[in-house]
């Protein structure tokens, strides 16, 4: 399945099958293979008091009211009230409408994940993504991906998540020896850890592993070069 291409395993759109097409992502093993740049911790706050003012924020709360506003330049906003655990009350501001709020009853438990900042005195979390339960978004680490629209790290998640149980097929080009010598993760497990880690600890295991089976990869490679190279310059026939 590894080599299996991403047009038989995903359901998505044209569109974006053709700019994983453009960025050289062709089969699963492609997209397997495709990294997350950083790790973004998303543990669900209640209450006031555990805000971060200027941070994004997951926010766990009850969106008491929706609305769509027009400003003087005839921009259309979309605000809500979110009410928290502690009875206290954060203004929602979107600048698109979220699609996932269309012909949804209020109130609504809701998870909420943007950045909450002071503005006018009122305390705002602006442009959130939203959510209806915990998922491959929430809940703790979250992977971040190198986004190339339409393909965005929502979308990475999404379609990378199912994919991990394949990374069973992978088989380990190190020899068990260099594994215990260097204290090395398997080669299967690194690749489950490097998009969704248990711990910080374990993403950083699952980076060394990886990188060094790349620079030994990159070694054995000029290793062979070299060899080659010598063994042209040898005199076929030589003189006694």
């Amino acid at each position: 399945m590894l080599c299996e291409p991403l047009s038989n395993v995903l359901r998505t759109t044209k569109v974006h099958l053709t700019r994983l097409k453009e960025l050289g992502l062709l089969t699963v093993r492609d997209l397997l293979y495709f990294f997350p740049r950083a790790l973004e911790v998303r543990i669900p706050r209640s209450r006031f008091a555990d805000l971060e003012l200027g941070e994004k924020n997951t926010i766990k709360g009850t969106l008491l009211h929706f609305a769509k506003e027009k400003t003087k330049y005839g921009k259309v906003l979309g605000k809500g009230i979110l009410v928290l655990e502690d009875e206290s009350e954060l203004e929602v501001v979107w600048f698109t409408m979220p699609y996932a709020l269309r012909n949804v009853e209020l109130p609504r438990a809701v998870y909420l994940v943007g950045k909450v900042v002071r503005n006018y005195g009122v305390v705002q979390i602006t442009n959130p993504e939203v959510h209806f339960h915990t998922s491959v978004h929430l809940g703790g680490i979250t992977p971040i991906y190198p986004e190339s629209p339409p393909l965005t790290t929502k979308w990475f998640r999404d379609k990378i998540f199912p994919l991990l149980h394949f990374c069973d097929e992978f088989t380990d080009p190190l020899p068990e020896a260099i594994i215990e010598a260097e204290a090395l993760m398997p080669k299967k497990l690194a690749m489950k850890q490097i998009h969704y880690p248990e711990s910080m600890e374990d993403w950083g295991a699952a980076k060394r592993r990886l990188g060094f089976e790349e620079i030994m990869g990159i070694q054995l490679r000029v290793m062979q070069a070299k060899i080659l190279r010598e063994k042209i310059r040898q005199n076929p026939y030589p003189i006694p």
